[in-house]
């Protein structure tokens, strides 16, 4: 026995899916999503939860409502289905509900939206980072669909990859300290080294007593640092050029799951509409006398424009 709890809401999933209540079981849906919708706008279970709890409650409770898993008073079904779409569930769009399982999507006020989105963001997550990739959020995204999915996966990996870009950052300023250290050292050594080199040569001068010496042991630190220098902007140029490569890299990752997410969003419309126009040339019938009536001409001439443009479609740049 499954059973789907929130605060004092219940609901038995095996139960539901019985057959042995008839109209209750959608009602019965409805009370409990009535009631978890309630929950949501107290504030007492947030927008991820109510989807997480909800969804297939109302997927059971939809299913019954329209008659595909078990029949029932027809007015009574009717009221359930409305009280359940109220509550924040409606059938996935281009759902045709003629067979199989109706899948239901959450349909909630856009104020839940970015609160759906924050709950994969960690909750270390620097706060300008988390508004930035929040407003990066398309308003036009509906909940449940394959593109809302796709954009959530997005920003998953969107803020895992620039936590680790972050985290390379660091390291890499660590390693460039302990360089600089390293020939912080290896100056002192090579000035230790040349110290008596330089005297000698300003002795064998005769400059040992005068400000040469000073100007000598000077310009040598000046080299020296001078040279460390350049071997640390080296470093720190490459290590640049590697974040930028590395920033690159993420921003053309997310934008490629942002096209795949509207391309998926096309596709699917694209293929409702054809299911749709397929529908409703197939109730057009078949004609007296055995001959191809208007839907099955119709639907020929369809599926031979399809061909069609699949054909010329395979010419076009970029295909």
């Amino acid at each position: 026995m499954a059973i789907i709890t929130s605060g004092d809401l219940t609901f038995d999933t095996d139960k539901e899916t019985s057959g042995q209540f008839g109209e209750a079981q959608a009602i019965e849906a409805a009370n409990f999503l009535e009631g978890l919708r309630a929950q949501l706008d107290a504030g007492e279970i947030t927008a991820t939860e109510f989807i997480d709890i909800g969804s297939p409650v109302a997927e059971l409770g939809i299913n019954r409502a329209v008659g595909v898993e078990g029949g029932g008073g027809a007015a009574a079904l009717q009221g359930a289905q409305g009280r359940i779409n109220k509550a924040g569930f409606i059938n996935r769009p281009g759902d045709p509900g003629a067979a199989g399982s109706i899948q239901v999507v959450p349909k909630l006020p856009e104020k839940f939206k970015s609160e759906v989105f924050e709950a994969v963001l960690p909750e270390n997550l620097d706060p300008e980072v988390r508004q930035r990739i929040l407003s990066e959020i398309p308003s036009d995204i509906e909940f449940g669909t394959d593109r809302f999915e796709i954009e959530r996966e997005r920003i998953r990996q969107q803020v895992e990859a620039e936590q680790q870009l972050t985290e390379r950052g660091v390291a890499r300023e660590e390693q460039l300290t302990g360089l600089e250290q390293l020939l912080q050292q290896q100056q002192e050594r090579s000035f230790r080294q040349a110290t008596p080199i330089l005297t000698e040569q300003l002795q064998t001068r005769g400059l040992l007593q005068t400000s040469e010496l000073e100007s000598a042991f000077g310009r040598e630190q000046a080299r020296l640092s001078g040279a460390a220098s350049d071997i640390i902007a080296g470093e720190r140029l490459r290590a640049r050029k590697l974040g930028l490569g590395e920033e690159l890299d993420i921003q053309s990752a997310s934008r490629r799951f942002q096209s795949q997410g509207l391309q998926r969003e096309f596709s699917l419309a694209d293929f409702q509409r054809e299911a749709q126009v397929a529908r409703q040339i197939a109730e057009l019938g078949t004609p007296r006398g055995g001959g191809k009536g208007r839907g099955e001409k119709a639907l020929g001439a369809i599926q031979g424009i399809s061909a069609i443009g699949q054909t010329v479609s395979g010419f076009l740049p970029g295909k």
